[in-house]
């Protein structure tokens, strides 16, 4: 009778010492005005970071219409704007830059 073979050691990997960031979603609700800047305009509140996703979308009802008055670069992140009733305006003097992902269905 043949020797019974060894049994293999198993190769346990290392556990990940960090986790991946998780992306943050920052809805327009627009409640107290029209500047990106004002963190209550936004749910969660909070002004959104270059690597949020970033929704404005409005209604057959509810037109929404952020002002960007703030120097803002999309890095990581994505934006998505429409495709009802929905705008975002950059304010005369700031800079948008997007590194990030732009899906535009409304007006930009």
């Amino acid at each position: 009778m043949p020797a019974p073979s060894p049994i293999p050691t198993p190769v346990i990997a290392p556990a990940p010492t960090s986790q991946p960031s998780v992306q943050t979603v920052r809805t327009w609700i627009g409640g107290v005005n029209e500047l990106w800047s004002d963190r209550l305009n936004w749910l969660p509140a909070g002004v959104p970071t270059g690597a949020d996703l970033i929704v404005i979308e409005g209604s057959l009802s509810e037109t929404q219409m952020p002002i960007m008055d703030i120097d803002f670069a999309l890095t990581t992140g994505t934006i998505d704007i429409g495709p009802i009733k929905s705008t975002l305006k950059v304010a005369e003097g700031r800079t948008f830059t997007n590194q990030g992902t732009a899906n535009v269905k409304g007006d930009f």
